[in-house]
């Protein structure tokens, strides 16, 4: 099992089960960091940018692009670029390390 920091603060088993608990909720809760929440954590505090989260590697905090399940939730992002949901469009302000925020839900 690989536990993921929820949004909301929560611990989940894996993302998957995140993901899952969000929609039966039917709320968005987005990976925080991967790792079990808590305030003394290694990921706690510390800081990664443009949409990267924070990862344990050998046990010491590491900032990483975040995976995205391929599903269709189109959101167009401040950049002017339809993407197919709002992970992808944070993966790619991570991968060209640039701020890319929602411009409004659905295609551009």
């Amino acid at each position: 099992m690989k536990p993921v920091c929820g949004s909301n603060g929560q611990t989940y088993s894996n993302e998957c089960e995140l993901q899952r608990n969000a929609c039966l909720m039917k709320r968005h809760v987005a990976v925080v960091y991967k790792g079990p929440c808590g305030d003394t954590g290694p990921c706690h505090n510390y800081v990664c940018s443009f949409g990267a989260m924070c990862v344990l590697q050998n046990g010491r905090p590491s900032c990483e692009c975040p995976t995205c399940p391929e599903r269709f939730e189109p959101v167009c992002g401040s950049d002017g670029m339809s993407y197919t949901n709002e992970c992808k469009m944070k993966r790619e302000a991570c991968e060209q390390r640039k701020e890319i925020s929602i411009a409004y839900m659905g295609l551009c």
